[in-house]
């Protein structure tokens, strides 16, 4: 393990959640690509198969996702078929994917149809992650991205779509 990816793994371990059961069943989890860093540490234990941007973005999330134990399939909302496939494959093996909502490249806030594409297909739920928080960092990044803080509380929430 690198030492950036101790040091983010650390964080997000510090991190208090609060919130509701999340559904048990094999689910599609997706969040605001803003809100990564909050649903990593919100689904971690379900390890889901995490659909990752082809780009140097997703090379920088790759290897944390891949220390906890999750399984990684990069692609694109440009190229989601072969990806897609991917992730169709583990959630009919019973496991759960993650994506965010906004795709790699947004806009911010806006869904892309690929979370709802692969809900039908699969048969599986979509289940979109919510995320209050109490002291977090937004970076001045296209996503706004934020940061919890250590030892932060963060209220999650979520809903199927």
């Amino acid at each position: 393990m690198t030492p950036l990816v101790f040091a983010a793994d650390l964080l997000t371990r510090s991190w208090r959640l609060r919130g509701p059961e999340l559904p048990p069943e094999p689910v599609v989890f997706c969040c605001w690509h803003r809100d990564l860093p909050a649903a990593f540490a919100a689904i971690r234990h379900r390890r889901p198969m995490a659909l990752l941007s082809a780009s140097e973005d997703g090379s920088r999330w790759a290897p944390l996702f891949e220390a906890a134990g999750w399984p990684v399939v990069r692609g694109s909302s440009s190229r989601l078929s072969s990806a897609a496939r991917h992730l169709e494959r583990h959630l009919e093996r019973g496991g759960c994917a993650g994506m965010a909502l906004d795709g790699p490249r947004g806009p911010a806030g806006v869904a892309r149809p690929g979370t709802l594409w692969l809900a039908r297909r699969s048969g599986r739920p979509a289940v979109l992650l919510s995320f209050s928080y109490g002291r977090a960092l937004t970076l001045r990044t296209w996503d706004a991205m934020r940061v919890p803080l250590p030892m932060t509380e963060i209220e999650v929430g979520w809903s199927y779509l």
